[in-house]
């Protein structure tokens, strides 16, 4: 982040980090819960945030202020000058831990700055403790848009370069969390098993058996849920996505296209090196040839290209049903029917069927294309629901079906 002025971060609060790692799903850790899933908040300037313009619940301004890391109650640092509290004579006195022994006792000299203080060695853990100085009392609260902290002592630090925001889901809370400790992909720890109150099991078993009364208020439930159903929607447009990029690489194969041109670092021609793969591939010339012709042969007759075939597709392909003379069979074709159905509800599940394919509302994006191929399938169910009805004639046959069409 940017440098801070008086406490605050400027317009710009994230590091590379947040920016390598946003949108990113995944588990985080915090003090006294189970892993929970969040999602890196993508780099949005602090006053859009702060306005409710960014990508989830708006924050809190004091979460670009400060955030809390959760003190280690368990490990002793040793050279950690003023950091811990020792009881000699009957009182607390500041010292400075020297050595850890085996047996769970601590030697440690008694003074804040430097080991220039008398030594006290075998000092039990009870006798121990972190400094007043080093944490604040700092209760858990379910709050949306605020901080999640742990629900005991913990430190007060500014986020620096090596924290990232995350969205906690199920809570619209924030965490500030170290990029090295987050779990992801969040797939991939989804199940895998770890300790959580001397229980051992998976990260979803711990969510799924979390009760809300005894985490203060937290769902762990609702919080899978929302991942889960995060995670199904990703799934789902990074499929949609890869069968696009397949029927563009059938279609760049079967009309031999060369690849999209990808950006070279530099403009300057470069002398053209010959290595045994380049051979064995210009040798291959003829075979990648046949590949091709075999691939634009498995496409349907209309999109092939060749004139030959278009033209053949006319008269007795698979086009001619769509472009017949026949108000029944060119009305079949448009509703992507093989013959006349013998019940009205066949004929409104293909009609069902063809309107989510080619709605307006769900094509934004060709939408003069969509608007007049729906005029076409309703004509086209008009005029078989009036043969299936009894009523159709020459004279009732729709006379937009047939210009329409072609």
């Amino acid at each position: 982040p940017q440098a801070h002025t008086r406490g605050q971060m400027g317009e710009k609060w994230w590091n590379a980090a947040q920016e390598r790692l946003q949108n990113e799903l995944c588990f985080f850790s915090w003090q006294g819960y189970p892993r929970w899933p969040g999602i890196v908040v993508p780099p949005v300037e602090k006053s859009k945030m702060l306005a409710g313009q960014g990508h989830f619940y708006p924050p809190d301004k004091d979460i670009f202020r400060s955030t809390f890391v959760a003190a280690q109650r368990g490990a002793l640092q040793t050279r950690e000058h003023g950091k811990y509290e020792v009881q000699h004579a009957g009182t607390w006195r500041r010292a400075t831990l020297t050595h850890l022994n085996p047996d769970g006792t601590v030697d440690a000299c008694l003074s804040e700055s430097e080991c220039s203080g008398p030594e006290v060695e075998d000092l039990p853990r009870s006798k121990v403790r972190e400094s007043k100085q080093s944490g604040v009392k700092k209760r858990q609260q379910r709050a949306a848009g605020k901080q999640k902290v742990g629900s005991s002592k913990v430190k007060a630090k500014k986020p620096d370069s090596t924290f990232v925001l995350v969205y906690s889901l199920g809570d619209e809370m924030y965490k500030w969390v170290r990029a090295s400790s987050l779990l992801r992909p969040f797939a991939d720890h989804l199940d895998n098993v770890y300790t959580f109150r001397g229980q051992k099991s998976s990260a979803r078993k711990h969510l799924r058996d979390m009760e809300p009364e005894s985490h203060n208020g937290f769902d762990g439930r609702r919080a899978l849920k929302e991942a889960l159903e995060e995670l199904q929607r990703r799934q789902g447009v990074q499929s949609q996505e890869d069968q696009r990029r397949q029927r563009e690489q059938d279609y760049r194969a079967a009309h031999c296209l060369p690849s999209p041109p990808q950006a070279h670092r530099s403009t300057l021609p470069r002398r053209e090196i010959v290595t045994p793969v380049k051979a064995e591939k210009r040798a291959r010339e003829p075979e990648v040839e046949f590949e091709a012709k075999q691939a634009r042969q498995r496409l349907p007759d209309y999109l092939r290209g060749d004139l030959a075939a278009w033209g053949e597709s006319i008269e007795q392909g698979e086009a001619s049903d769509r472009f017949s003379s026949d108000d029944i069979r060119r009305a079949l074709a448009i509703l992507g029917l093989a013959h006349m159905p013998k019940q009205a509800t066949d004929l409104r599940k293909a009609f069902r069927r063809k309107a989510l394919e080619c709605h307006p509302d769900r094509m934004p994006h060709n939408k003069v294309w969509a608007t007049q191929e729906m005029t076409r399938v309703n004509l086209a169910f008009q005029l078989l629901n009036a043969r299936l009805e009894g009523k159709f004639s020459v004279s009732s046959s729709p006379g937009k079906l047939l210009s329409l069409t072609c």
